[in-house]
């Protein structure tokens, strides 16, 4: 029982720390003004894992994200 509760708790943490990742990735996109691909900026640049990039932003062919929507709830 106890290592049930165990693992619901940790599922819940790794998803609590997935989605606070991603919302950095945003906020942090949406700070330097990244809403384009001449505006694009590196991962190691605004320090976000490029995990999260993938999932929220847009990959120019050099290796740079930026946002696809300035209006786009963080």
């Amino acid at each position: 029982m106890l290592i049930i509760i165990f693992s619901i708790i940790a599922i819940f943490s790794g998803l609590y720390f997935w989605f606070r990742g991603i919302k950095n990735a945003k906020r942090k996109l949406s700070e330097v003004g990244a809403f384009s691909p001449e505006t694009a900026v590196k991962p190691e640049k605004i320090k976000v894992w490029e995990v999260y990039l993938e999932q929220v932003a847009e990959k120019t062919e050099d290796g740079r994200y930026y946002l696809l929507c300035k209006d786009e709830e963080l």
